[in-house]
């Protein structure tokens, strides 16, 4: 039996993981914009 491990991004380890690393910027600001709906346009992170 073989099984298969997902991370799970409601967690805060690998929410951070996936979204707070600096090569995943990306993925953050994608992810925000989203969530906002296009009230906030957020072009870049510090």
């Amino acid at each position: 039996m073989s099984s298969t491990k997902y991370i799970n991004p409601m967690l805060d380890w690998s929410f951070k993981k996936i979204f707070g690393t600096d090569p995943n910027k990306d993925l953050l600001i994608a992810f925000l914009n989203e969530v906002f709906k296009g009230r906030k346009n957020i072009v870049d992170l510090v």
